[in-house]
């Protein structure tokens, strides 16, 4: 499911439920995944507490909605970019790979295909 549908159909939750305004954002924190949480939330960080804080985080977090040619398009473009470690470039081309789709054979030309440094 797309960021922005996810962030729609937690906006129906919380209206069918009668939670009111000022703790919606309380709820919506409840209701992510631990490793989520703790990527939008991190531990010692200070927060406000406001359903538009909690949105902005989100979709800062797991970016707008991208079609599903868009996702395959930005997947055919992929290449390691200067300063970008191998491990990186290849965490990206499985990021980016499994949100479009493709094949796990996909994954392996794109990431052989893009790699430009001579690391080891």
């Amino acid at each position: 499911m797309y960021s922005v549908e996810w962030l729609e159909r937690l906006q129906d939750f919380l209206c069918v439920s009668r939670v009111p305004l000022s703790h919606n954002d309380v709820v919506a924190r409840y209701l992510l995944s631990d490793p989520v949480r703790r990527e939008l939330y991190p531990a010692g960080q200070t927060r406000e507490n406001s359903s538009e804080e909690f949105k902005k985080r989100f979709l800062d977090a797991h970016g707008p909605e991208e079609s599903a040619g868009q996702l395959i398009e930005r997947f055919h473009a992929l290449h390691q970019r200067e300063g970008q470690t191998i491990e990186q470039y290849a965490k990206e081309v499985v990021e980016v790979g499994r949100r479009a789709g493709v094949t796990e054979r996909d994954l392996m030309a794109r990431f052989a295909g893009g790699i430009t440094s001579k690391e080891a």
